[in-house]
């Protein structure tokens, strides 16, 4: 796992794995997350860095890179 933080922009940007991203779905305010075709997580990325504490209470404290994701599950977490 890698993370880059754009020092003029602060966005945050966590890869997660290796792969083609077939989609980038917005997962939350400013928060966009890449998928390959199988919904696996390839990274993804806070325009506001601070936003990721929240993001991860929202979603019961944990993101399991390992798990496919899909747009669906986006909308039902909202």
């Amino acid at each position: 796992m890698k993370f880059t933080l754009g020092i003029e922009t602060n966005a945050l940007y966590i890869y997660a794995n290796v792969g083609d991203i077939a989609e980038t779905i917005e997962v939350g305010p400013d928060v966009f997350m890449d998928v390959d075709a199988d919904g696996k997580i390839i990274g993804i990325e806070f325009l506001d860095p601070n936003y990721l504490i929240q993001f991860l209470r929202e979603r019961g404290g944990e993101l399991d890179f390992d798990k496919p994701f899909s747009r669906e599950q986006a909308i039902n977490q909202s």
